[in-house]
């Protein structure tokens, strides 16, 4: 019983973070910045910049799917990333993927 009480709670947390994350980006472009943990993105599409931070929570990937570190995330290199909850003023960084 306490098994599937447990099985039944793991899958739900799965299924709502699933649900939570977005297939598209909520910017991408190039790095045109990188301080500690902070990263600017000039966005590919009108021209927008955003600084994003990074946290312990972020995860970093090449687009291959393969880990990346964070200090791959270097001026000039092309990212998507996507936010941590709602779009703010200072937004986090929940998923950042390296662009070839």
């Amino acid at each position: 019983m306490k098994r599937a009480l447990v099985a039944l709670i793991a899958l739900t947390l799965f299924l709502a973070a699933c649900a939570t994350t977005s297939t598209t980006p909520s910017i991408r472009g190039t790095i045109t910045e990188r301080k500690e943990n902070v990263i600017t993105v000039a966005a590919a599409e009108g021209g927008q910049t955003a600084s994003v931070s990074l946290n312990r929570g972020t995860l970093v990937y090449w687009q291959s799917g393969l880990e990346a570190q964070r200090a791959d995330l270097v001026a000039g290199q092309r990212v998507k990333v996507w936010y941590n909850g709602a779009e703010a003023t200072s937004p986090v960084a929940a998923r950042v993927v390296i662009e070839p």
